[in-house]
């Protein structure tokens, strides 16, 4: 009993360890990306991994929650939120797109109407 005890505490350890060290690679690989594409306007990488890190943290919290087991708890907090994270980028895109198209609409007059400056 106490050597399974001991073996579910190395486990945790191990895949805590496995988590933050696989999520220092993730941000450590994506620095400079990140860097470069902040500075010229676009916020929506930026945006994707901090909505990405609240994600994945309150669907652990939720799942470990239900179940009780860390293990299970970080399995199904990396698969929904994952899919949503790369779901929610692709959705800020569009999003950028159609307020660029509703921004150069407005900001066209057309020739019969005169302007009031």
């Amino acid at each position: 009993m106490l050597r399974t005890f001991y073996l579910t505490i190395s486990l945790n350890r191990s895949l805590m360890d496995f988590t933050t060290t696989l999520a220092d690679l993730i941000m450590s690989a994506l620095k400079l990306f990140i860097h470069d594409h902040g500075s010229k306007g676009d916020q929506s990488l930026l945006k994707t991994i901090t909505f990405a890190i609240t994600h994945f943290t309150v669907a652990f919290t939720v799942a470990y929650l239900l179940t009780g087991d860390i293990i299970v708890g970080c399995l199904i907090a990396m698969v929904e939120p994952a899919i949503n994270t790369v779901a929610y980028f692709f959705h800020e895109k569009m999003w950028a797109r159609h307020l660029g198209n509703a921004r150069g609409a407005r900001n066209s007059l057309p020739d019969n109407h005169p302007s009031t400056c």
